[in-house]
């Protein structure tokens, strides 16, 4: 019996080694997902957190969709930055812009979502 046990745990740990490939999955449901480090915009409740960031020109923003639904970071200036849908759980980057100033962003399904990205 207890032979038979040994060699059940020793086929477990096999397969379960032929398993790993060296690829990491991380699921939607981790409770810290992985950011960029710099500035983080976090979507949450129909709203962007914080509203206001300030970047340097070019630097590398990185968007956290924590709500239930799909959003963007869209530029009110055409073609500046537009993160296009993030569905919900998942996380982006984007290059802010090279100019300096204000930079007014809204997502584009629920235009009443609006943010300031101010270039310095």
């Amino acid at each position: 019996m207890i032979k038979h046990i040994g060699l059940t745990l020793a086929l477990c740990v096999m397969v379960m080694g032929v398993g790993c490939d060296g690829v990491e999955t991380v699921s939607k449901e981790s409770a810290a997902p992985e950011v960029a480090s710099g500035v983080v915009i976090t979507i949450e409740d129909f709203s962007f957190s914080p509203e206001t960031v300030t970047v340097s020109p070019g630097e590398v923003v990185t968007v956290v969709n924590s709500d239930i639904a799909g959003h963007s970071v869209t530029s009110d200036s055409v073609g500046a930055f537009d993160t296009n849908i993030i569905s919900s759980g998942n996380t982006v980057t984007f290059t802010a812009p090279q100019e300096v100033g204000d930079h007014g962003y809204h997502c584009t399904p629920h235009p009443n979502m609006k943010g300031i990205i101010v270039v310095k």
